[in-house]
């Protein structure tokens, strides 16, 4: 396509609606920060369950490093 889309799906089971879209912002930041949405790429984010909005930077570093394993 040329362009990168994603796709954030948190599930109820994440807490209320206020909590799962926290969540969304904050993969969202994540992915801003990180990508070029230029190039033809297409992902799907599915945090784990167990997944703390309080621990952010360690999902930061998680996340990032999966998606530079995905680049090579």
């Amino acid at each position: 396509y040329g362009f990168t889309r994603i796709g954030v799906q948190v599930s109820k089971k994440h807490g209320n609606a206020v909590m799962r879209n926290k969540i969304k912002r904050q993969v969202r930041n994540i992915l801003d920060s990180f990508l070029n949405y230029s190039e033809s790429l297409d992902l799907i984010i599915i945090p784990s369950r167990n997944y703390n909005v309080n621990e952010f930077e360690k999902f930061k570093e998680a996340l990032i490093r999966l998606l530079t394993s995905l680049k090579e």
